[in-house]
């Protein structure tokens, strides 16, 4: 993380290394006291003005997030969901104090109403994250320095990230709106620049095309009688499978992956 030295040999850290500790031999109930008990000092601790390990410093924040972060993780180990949520609530409400981009804890979340059998509040906030996404991608940033070297990619992966986990979540139950989950990342990809983005890509295609063979299979199978008629919405689908193997070999070797590129091409 983003801690100096001397704020990591603080005194008060002591709690949140045996919460590590705990976490690590599997005693999660010891470790979110620990962590708690960390969280509680953090909050008591009376600053000097020229000391950095206040809850309103850059160090002070962020270890308030892996607090957060690490007593949600030790609370789905132990599969207490409800609690779980309310401390990646805890996680987003600090994304957007720093007005840093959400879309880690907002998947995290949506990735635990899943597990606590909320699977259309998962979908929800996903849907809603995407809209968010959207808008810090077209966002007008200020100075030609900013426009330089920071190019909204960070944005465009948690958009393609976004998509993945709601075509993850909606799968088979809803296979129209995972098509359509998968054609948004692909207009996206297309659209906003390759750069960095092809191997979560390279993902959505696989889905996007497993899902075309099941459908021409399926189609071919109730029609056994007329096999040689093929409709042509199989046919746009067949096109689909063949153009989507050769953009992901394309990914694959942008990344140099050259077997997994050829793979890509092999399997069809």
């Amino acid at each position: 993380m983003l801690f100096d030295e001397n704020f990591r040999n603080k005194e008060y850290l002591d709690y949140k290394t045996l919460g590590d500790l705990a976490m690590e031999i599997g005693e999660y109930d010891k470790a979110i006291r620990h962590y708690k008990k960390q969280l509680k000092i953090m909050s008591e601790i009376d600053c000097d003005s020229d000391e950095v390990f206040d809850l309103d410093s850059i160090e002070g924040t962020y270890l308030e997030y892996e607090l957060y972060e690490q007593i949600a993780r030790a609370y789905e180990c132990e599969n207490d969901y409800k609690n779980a949520i309310k401390y990646v609530k805890l996680m987003i409400e600090d994304d957007e104090n720093r007005d840093v981009n959400k879309g880690d804890s907002v998947i995290r979340l949506a990735q635990l109403y899943n597990l606590n059998k909320q699977k259309e509040e998962a979908v929800k906030i996903l849907d809603e994250l995407l809209d968010y996404e959207k808008a810090q991608i077209e966002k007008e940033y200020d100075g030609s320095y900013t426009k330089e070297f920071f190019d909204n990619t960070y944005d465009k992966q948690q958009y393609l990230n976004t998509c993945y986990e709601l075509i993850k979540l909606l799968n088979y139950t809803d296979k129209q709106r995972s098509l359509y989950y998968m054609n948004l990342a692909l207009d996206m990809y297309n659209k906003h620049g390759k750069n960095d983005l092809g191997i979560k890509m390279a993902s959505i295609l696989k889905l996007q095309s497993k899902f075309y063979k099941e459908d021409i299979e399926s189609s071919l199978k109730s029609s056994e009688t007329q096999q040689n008629i093929i409709s042509k919405q199989d046919i746009e689908k067949a096109k689909s499978i063949c153009k989507n193997s050769l953009l992901e070999s394309k990914i694959y070797r942008e990344d140099y992956e050259y077997e997994r590129s050829k793979e890509a091409i092999l399997k069809e």
